[in-house]
């Protein structure tokens, strides 16, 4: 029996319970928030609006720009935005994912690839322990959070205010984990790019 749950879209077959995210965007012009949803929804509010100066459509996930192609009737640009691969049009097969190596450059001082190379295992084993340890780490791991957060506050700040007044102070603010500065610089922006600024540097700040 197959039942699903929102918010979350969790599928169950039987006893086994499998996770779909749902993966979300966001539209805005340069005075506010017009709405959100899916990719495709998001495009259609996007066209819907395109006569509004500088619209954006954010991914929720990391509130990197999404580059759409408004060119066209409604209808084109839904198509358009539909086929574009995301989380969830890529159909996902059934089973484990097949495990595998991917090769990347990685640059390194002499005195690294020594240590390495005289590590168990080797190079490519030394890298993978390396990396499974500060997985582990909590305090890497909190690192690691606060950056991808603070980055989110960034991109999005760049990408909609980044010719406003405050803008500057705003960023530097928030590099200095400073609260009060940062939502200071953004009182005068409106009100729908203000809050949603403000939140997300709240959200990196936060992290100690």
């Amino acid at each position: 029996m197959k039942s699903n749950i929102y918010p979350g879209n969790y599928i169950t077959w039987g006893n086994s319970m499998e996770f779909n995210p749902v993966f979300m965007y966001l539209v805005y012009s340069q005075q506010k928030k017009l709405g959100s949803g899916t990719l495709t929804e998001a495009a259609r509010i996007a066209k819907e609006h395109s006569e509004s100066a500088g619209v954006i459509v954010f991914d929720e996930a990391t509130f990197q720009p999404v580059d759409l192609d408004l060119s066209g009737s409604l209808e084109q640009v839904v198509a358009k935005a539909n086929s574009i691969p995301t989380p969830e049009n890529t159909p996902r097969r059934r089973g484990r994912p097949k495990l595998g190596v991917i090769s990347r450059e990685v640059t390194l001082l002499p005195r690294h690839w020594e240590w390495l190379a005289d590590q168990p295992g080797g190079i490519s084993a030394a890298i993978r322990r390396l990396v499974a340890n500060a997985r582990k780490d909590p305090e890497q791991q909190k690192k690691y959070a606060k950056q991808l957060a603070t980055e989110k506050a960034f991109r999005f700040c760049n990408a909609i205010a980044g010719d406003r007044v405050g803008y500057e102070e705003a960023i530097r603010a928030l590099y200095a984990d400073d609260i009060e500065k940062f939502i200071l610089q953004t009182k005068d922006w409106p009100t729908d790019i203000a809050s949603q600024a403000n939140q997300l540097a709240e959200d990196a700040i936060k992290i100690a």
